[in-house]
């Protein structure tokens, strides 16, 4: 699987109702060139000197991690989709898939595929400490590409070109990859918010992206006959077989909030398998990291619960200088 982020050469409403450039961040399955995950987030240009700018907005480790969790889920079909974009009316193996994992039921054409390794650049974001935390807990390597080398993430590179050209240029707010190629009074003409945009990608991969030929995919008995993504990975399925990934363990009932208003409620908050501090003597203890009800992913204690994994992350070294993230809002994680 390789992972990168690219401008999507749209401008769309963001949340605080002004118009704002968004970038994509997405992974593709190199065997059966599906787009397992998608995250579109806004570009915005802090204020200060570059390395030092505050209020700035780009992609994160956070929501590359939010994209890895796509993968590894069934994408659920939204209502007004086309009833082409739903797994029953394509290719995959919807009867087999179904009565393997049950979320199936109703989900959209794209296939659900758990990655071995990811190939990724040098961006600080697929650097960083929570990115490379959570793959480990997913036994997923990480191979970073070498540094200037484009063809080492050659598939995602088309793919992002391919989706410019499909998607990109006909989405109200299309700007082009330059000035000349944008037209007048693109930001007062109507534009998308950012969750509809969203979900317009998500329909656009599940009922073009998935369900038509790809000039890579070649049946080796027929190399002049394109198959499609979907094709192809329920061809893999049939080989391979397939196994469903749960996502978390399922959790008992909150408890109930106490009808005496006197009653402080913030012991909720509490972590569930806290024990009464031991008396030390004035010596400073390491606790365990816990597990907390909230349901908030914490890298060190939450993030096993969530994803289903009880082995704790393996301790790693401290970054070197420069690695991680930093205040520098305007890098967009990737390099061309």
């Amino acid at each position: 699987m390789q992972i990168d982020s690219t401008g999507l050469d749209i401008i769309a409403i963001g949340d605080d109702g002004r118009p704002v450039q968004v970038e994509l961040t997405a992974a593709i399955d190199v065997v059966s060139r599906t787009i397992i995950g998608a995250m579109i987030v806004p570009k915005v240009r802090g204020r200060g000197p570059r390395g030092r700018r505050l209020g700035g907005r780009a992609t994160r480790s956070f929501d590359a991690v939010l994209m890895l969790a796509q993968a590894l889920a069934p994408m659920p079909a939204r209502p007004g989709w086309s009833p082409q974009a739903l797994a029953e009316q394509s290719e995959m193996p919807y009867a087999d898939l179904v009565a393997c994992d049950p979320r199936m039921a109703g989900a959209a054409a794209r296939p659900v595929i758990r990655p071995r390794m990811v190939v990724v650049d040098h961006g600080k974001i697929f650097n960083s400490e929570h990115f490379d935390d959570v793959c480990r807990m997913l036994d997923i390597k990480v191979r970073p590409a070498r540094e200037r080398t484009a063809t080492d993430k050659a598939v995602i590179e088309s793919t992002f070109n391919a989706i410019k050209r499909r998607f990109s240029q006909y989405v109200a707010g299309y700007t082009g990859s330059d000035l000349r190629r944008r037209g007048k009074h693109v930001n007062d003409g109507p534009l998308w918010s950012l969750n509809e945009l969203q979900d317009l990608l998500n329909e656009w991969i599940a009922l073009d992206w998935q369900q038509k030929p790809h000039d890579g995919l070649r049946s080796p008995f027929l190399p002049g006959l394109t198959i499609s993504p979907n094709h192809m990975y329920a061809t893999l399925v049939a080989v391979e077989g397939h196994v469903p990934l749960v996502l978390h363990a399922p959790r008992s009932a909150p408890p109930p909030v106490p009808d005496d208003p006197d009653m402080d409620t913030e012991r909720d908050f509490e972590p569930t398998d806290a024990d009464p501090p031991a008396d030390t003597g004035g010596s400073r203890v390491q606790e365990p990291a816990r597990a907390y009800r909230t349901g908030v992913l914490s890298l060190r204690g939450g993030a096993a619960e969530v994803f289903g994994i009880t082995q704790p992350p393996v301790p790693r070294a401290a970054p070197s200088s420069g690695a991680g993230e930093s205040g520098d809002e305007e890098d967009d994680g990737g390099e061309s």
